[in-house]
């Protein structure tokens, strides 16, 4: 008995000490001088109801299977940073030089197949076509997640990032973009280098058959399946308010939405000007777009109002965290060009020199672009063995970009 005791005793002090810890810590952690609270207790899924606050949950678990659909010119490159982030901080496996059997493509539709059967995916953050039946055989059970940007800004952006006036021949017009309307159609059957870009770009996106535009039955449907496929659509014009609304459907914290911009024209950049006239026959020739933004526009708004007073408040603590982080860690920014964009200039941000030890290692990450992301990742999952570095299905032959 008394070898018994000696025993149970410890064991019991031990579980006495765990408990006690658990029920003090509030899960507070320091990042840097600033304290983040983690895991607010809502979420959407896998949830138990808490009265007093609209639809908000309290949270079982944190979603970490998601898929992405990265649409051009919509910011869609700073959402994919922060879930390759995310993606980084927890372990998981992305597409990455080890696990794929193809250079991806925007022109091709998503296929399972492109993923090496052996290996399986976390997330999926980068450019492709997108195919939701796909997508669930690469990743079961995945949130599906895109962003979509008013057409008429969307297009404006693409076709100066995209340089159409110089493939078109018509850059020396004072505004080519009155030009190309002139002439549409004609312009597009000639499929020059990113014709896609300038034409319902966002169905095309997300796996439309754009030649299908003006069939009005067959865009209804699209937008009817897509609105079936994804569990959350994102507003560039909101957000703040959209990345809210995904860290509650993901059941994630407010440093795992932070974010600062990322390959944003600088406002000194080229910006084609837009009249009355100019815009009617943005909205006329991108109608599909057009009707599909204006549908999820007005679904975003409906979930917002289904949180309530709970949704405000999470947006203005959130704008305050952005605001701190900032201030902490930027000092300014300056104009850059990057390959193949012509004349355009981003902006690019530059650190405060006077940073402690801790924030230096967050702004760094928080700097982090899509492509640097998924290269840690690859490094991750080579150090788990997830992947060998010797592992490269792919052909190391130089890659050209293809006309769609």
């Amino acid at each position: 008995m008394t070898v018994l005791w000696k025993c149970i005793v410890p064991c019991l002090f031990v579980s006495c000490i765990v408990l006690l810890y658990i029920s003090y810590y509030d899960g507070t952690t320091y990042w840097g001088k600033s304290i983040i609270r983690r895991r607010p207790n809502i979420c959407v899924t896998n949830c138990r109801h808490q009265p007093g606050i609209g639809k908000a949950l309290s949270c079982s678990f944190p979603v970490q299977k998601i898929v992405f659909a990265k649409t051009h010119k919509t910011a869609s490159s700073t959402v994919a940073s922060i879930i390759d982030r995310y993606a980084l901080n927890h372990q998981l496996s992305a597409p990455v030089r080890g696990n794929l059997l193809v250079h991806i493509s925007n022109c091709f539709h998503f296929k399972h197949t492109f993923i090496s059967p052996s290996h399986k995916l976390d997330i999926f953050s980068s450019h492709v076509r997108y195919d939701h039946k796909e997508f669930e055989l690469a990743i079961p059970g995945a949130k599906h997640v895109t962003i979509l940007r008013n057409p008429i800004a969307q297009f404006e952006s693409a076709f100066s990032f995209f340089n159409v006036a110089n493939q078109l021949n018509i850059s020396n017009f004072t505004n080519p973009i009155e030009i190309f309307f002139v002439k549409p159609d004609e312009y597009i059957n000639h499929r020059f280098f990113r014709w896609e870009t300038v034409h319902n770009h966002q169905l095309f996106d997300l796996g439309f058959d754009t030649a299908l535009s003006n069939n009005t039955e067959q865009v209804d449907s699209k937008i009817q399946q897509l609105s079936n496929d994804f569990d959350f659509v994102m507003i560039t014009e909101y957000f703040d308010e959209s990345l809210i609304l995904l860290k509650l459907l993901l059941c994630w914290d407010f440093d795992d939405i932070l974010y600062l911009p990322k390959n944003k024209r600088s406002s000194s950049s080229r910006h084609y000007t837009l009249s009355n006239s100019t815009i009617v026959n943005i909205t006329r020739w991108n109608e599909a777009d057009m009707k599909l933004y204006k549908h999820f526009n007005n679904t975003f708004w409906k979930k917002v109002d289904e949180y309530g007073n709970y949704f405000h408040e999470q947006l203005r603590e959130f704008r305050t965290r952005l605001k701190s982080i900032n201030e902490t860690c930027i000092t300014g920014s300056r104009q850059v060009e990057k390959k193949n964009r012509g004349e355009i200039l981003f902006e690019e941000y530059e650190l405060n020199d006077n940073l402690s030890f801790d924030d230096i290692g967050v702004c760094k990450s928080l700097l982090q672009e899509h492509s640097d992301l998924l290269k840690l990742i690859r490094k991750e999952m080579i150090k788990e063995g997830k992947i060998r570095p010797t592992d490269d299905n792919i052909n190391k032959r130089k890659q050209k970009w293809k006309i769609c």
